[in-house]
């Protein structure tokens, strides 16, 4: 957030604040076509992973 607010000469709130703003409509009535996910060691001896 810091670099942002630096890099567009603003304060580190309004970048925060502008952030909170977006809304994002989800479909959950279908599937895409294409989906990925991948693992990695999140702390010693157990997994994560993104989707």
């Amino acid at each position: 957030m810091t670099d942002i607010a630096h890099q567009l000469s603003i304060s580190t709130s309004t970048v925060i604040r502008k952030l909170n703003d977006f809304h994002f409509n989800h479909d959950f009535s279908r599937l895409p076509e294409i989906m990925s996910w991948d693992e990695y060691a999140f702390t010693k001896g157990n997994m994560s992973f993104i989707a």
